[in-house]
């Protein structure tokens, strides 16, 4: 989708027939919302069916802003193809999003003009593939406890800043 959605969230909820997730983004000037079956929002996002603040993508990956960021600049690296746990990637498609995060890393690091990039993969909070690469100055920063949601003036400021900086590296 494109950059002018500004925010989305989610909500897992259980319907008396089937499982659903309530979907809620806002465009800048409205609020919308719909009912979504259960499923991995990343895989709804990389199909275009709900909204994203992307930073950068190929044909495999999708790299964008995180709405409840640790740190200005948190960004998520994913693979387009479903998987739920990095270590059960295909060792090529392991390889791959790695060497991607090599390449990202140093270009984050400045543009945020951080010390050092945190990365973290836990997969707790959807279960879908995804690397955290979050700017932190010092030890202790790279805490999911600190994160919170980031107004959307902010992030799409984030995302004209940081577009021009990785659209030529990978």
């Amino acid at each position: 989708m494109n950059a002018n959605v500004l925010f989305y969230d989610h909500l897992l909820g259980r319907n008396s027939s089937r499982d659903e997730r309530i979907i809620t983004y806002f465009d800048g000037c409205q609020e919308h919302c719909y009912h979504a079956p259960m499923g991995c929002i990343f895989c709804e996002i990389v199909a275009g069916r709900i909204p994203a603040l992307t930073v950068w993508e190929n044909r495999d990956h999708l790299l964008m802003l995180d709405i409840r960021p640790i740190a200005d600049g948190h960004l998520l690296l994913l693979p387009k193809k479903h998987a739920e746990d990095l270590w059960l990637l295909p060792e090529r498609d392991y390889t791959r999003l790695l060497a991607i995060v090599r390449k990202l890393a140093p270009a984050l690091r400045r543009a945020t003009r951080a010390k050092r990039i945190g990365m973290a993969v836990e997969g707790f909070g959807v279960p879908h593939v995804h690397v955290h690469l979050v700017p932190v100055n010092q030890a202790g920063e790279l805490n999911p406890t600190l994160a919170k949601p980031a107004t959307s003036a902010r992030l799409r400021a984030l995302q004209r800043r940081l577009q021009p900086r990785f659209r030529r590296l990978v």
